[in-house]
């Protein structure tokens, strides 16, 4: 665990996302716009924690799960109810954004 986002792979991903609600966050170090967007989903997890799983996937680590799910530029998030994909964003969301889409899958 990195902060207090759970750090998701290839190998853990479907598994994660399967039950209950789950924002997942594709990311990559390199990327700036992404490293703006970090401090809003750390705020987010804390908020989120007994309602929602809030995590982060490095593309440049998990370059068959990027594929797979067809993400070409980060940050890119999705929203996940019940392991199908709920809610997507690309590029950098603001707090009250991702808020009311999680808030909405209750």
């Amino acid at each position: 665990m990195l902060d207090n986002l759970l750090e998701l792979n290839e190998s853990n991903f479907n598994e994660n996302v399967a039950n209950g609600t789950s924002m997942v966050y594709f990311w990559a170090p390199w990327c700036s716009t992404c490293l703006l967007q970090l401090p809003i989903l750390k705020d987010i997890a804390l908020r989120l924690k007994d309602k929602a799983n809030i995590y982060r996937i490095n593309i440049d680590e998990n370059n068959n799960l990027t594929k797979r799910l067809s993400i070409q530029s980060v940050p890119f998030i999705f929203i996940f109810k019940d392991g199908l994909v709920a809610n997507f964003f690309w590029g950098k969301q603001s707090k009250e954004t991702l808020l009311k889409a999680v808030n909405e899958m209750f």
